[in-house]
């Protein structure tokens, strides 16, 4: 076991993924919208290839526009889990059991219904 870490690594790669995902769909729509909109317009007399260029630097930039946002939010989100996570671990292994060990017994004499609603093990894992 590596630790926390490598998971933390493994969680960015899969977030960067899923961004890098939403940066292309969003080109590919910006970029196909723009295009056709300067390719039926009756009062737009440039040429084809100006056209496309033009609709691409659009879709390009409207593109970067939402992945700066998106890779603002993960770098804050990581740079939260770098410190978080290192420090969880030890806690989940050593403290956790530790506490379980006393409210077990005392979650086990709370009846049934109240017992759902307090949801004590949860409040443990939190």
């Amino acid at each position: 076991d590596l630790g926390p870490v490598p998971d933390a690594f493994y969680d960015l790669s899969i977030d960067l993924a899923h961004m890098h995902h939403k940066v292309l769909k969003k080109f590919s729509w910006k970029f196909g919208d723009f295009l056709h909109g300067a390719m039926h317009s009756e009062h737009d007399h440039r040429e084809w290839k100006q056209k496309v260029n033009e609709s691409f630097i659009i879709g390009y930039h409207k593109s970067l526009k939402c992945a700066k946002k998106q890779i603002l939010i993960l770098v804050r989100k990581y740079a939260i889990e770098f410190f978080k996570r290192p420090v969880l671990a030890p806690i989940q292994k050593y403290i956790v059991p530790l506490i379980k060990e006393v409210i077990d017994p005392l979650e086990s004499s709370i009846p049934e219904p109240i017992r759902d609603i307090l949801d004590i093990s949860g409040m443990v894992q939190a």
